[in-house]
């Protein structure tokens, strides 16, 4: 008999392979530190908790973030990070089947490089394109609907009451304040897959539905391609319509334009021959080039990688067609 997917996650290979994923960037970390002076126990500990489901979320540590924009950070604990690894390693290709080939955030083999070259691509095609992202995205997340569409992807009980239990932990201010079950953590490693499947449905509305000749997502970022302006009007007012009545949200107001004039997407200017920074998104890597900079300078960050931070924002900004 083929195992469940909750006893896969509960397997102490697998809590051993989440744990070595979740120590990656934390070995400095006192929540680290503290769970690797008895890290067998402690991961066995673990999976008597999933067993017994006696297992609860712990508390968030939240921050904020300035650049490129202010956004709060929300941190699990070391040890629900753990969880949290153990849950994706079982069921990620489960997500992945969700999945329109053009949504590039999150997955192996995708990413921001290859949605912005895939935009140049549909740029040559001589096309308008529509561009949208959703307001407060992140924040905007519906506890009830994202239950619901989890509940689809698996079909079974006890995996399920893992997620129920890591989405009912959070719920963003704004929804606090109106007092509604809504939010996602943006710190989370489940939530960068519990935001790609939320708009999943929505990617298959617009190329299945709706008709576009060209379609890319990265995370909230859409980028909606037509031979006809017209036709782009109307895909825009469609699914402006079902993100409000399906997915309980709004999105911010349209962009609109000639593909041959160039379109402004994940801090690039794509053109048919080129992709360029936007000039704020310069400023924005030079300042942390000398915050890097600082770090190293005053010993909070090592040289080398200190180095490997900056040659990746080089990398990024020389990124050329």
């Amino acid at each position: 008999m083929k195992p469940t997917y909750f006893s896969q996650i509960c397997s102490i290979e697998n809590l051993e392979l989440a744990y070595y994923k979740a120590s990656k960037r934390k070995k400095s970390a006192n929540s680290f530190l503290f769970f690797r002076k008895n890290e067998e126990v402690n991961v066995q500990k673990i999976q008597q908790r999933l067993l017994s489901a006696t297992w609860e979320c712990g508390a968030y540590k939240q921050f904020r973030i300035f650049e490129p924009k202010e956004r709060l950070i929300t941190a699990a604990p070391f040890e629900d990070r753990i969880v949290h690894h153990a849950l994706i390693n079982v069921l990620e290709p489960l997500f992945e089947r969700q999945f329109v080939f053009h949504t590039y955030a999150c997955r192996k083999g995708k990413g921001t490089h290859a949605a912005i070259r895939q935009a140049q691509k549909f740029c040559k095609n001589g096309m308008f394109f529509l561009k949208l992202d959703v307001r407060k995205y992140f924040d905007s997340i519906d506890h009830d609907i994202l239950k619901k569409r989890l509940r689809r992807l698996t079909n079974e009980g006890r995996a399920n009451d893992l997620f129920q239990k890591i989405i009912g932990s959070y719920t963003s201010e704004l929804a606090q304040k109106q007092n509604l079950q809504k939010g996602i953590p943006i710190g989370n490693l489940t939530s960068q897959f519990f935001a790609n499947l939320y708009l999943s449905d929505a990617d298959h509305y617009v190329l299945e539905v709706l008709k576009a000749d060209g379609y890319i997502r990265y995370m909230d970022d859409i980028l909606i391609f037509s031979k006809s302006l017209r036709h782009l009007k109307i895909v825009h007012k469609k699914l402006a319509e079902y993100c409000k009545e399906n997915l309980a949200l709004e999105l911010k107001p349209p962009v609109f334009g000639r593909c041959d004039l160039g379109i402004p997407f994940l801090g690039k200017l794509v053109t048919k021959t080129q992709i360029k920074t936007l000039s704020e998104k310069r400023r924005l890597k030079a300042k942390k080039i000398k915050r890097i900079d600082k770090l190293v300078q005053s010993g909070a960050l090592s040289q080398q990688k200190g180095a490997e931070r900056i040659n990746a924002i080089i990398a990024d900004a020389r990124m050329k067609n």
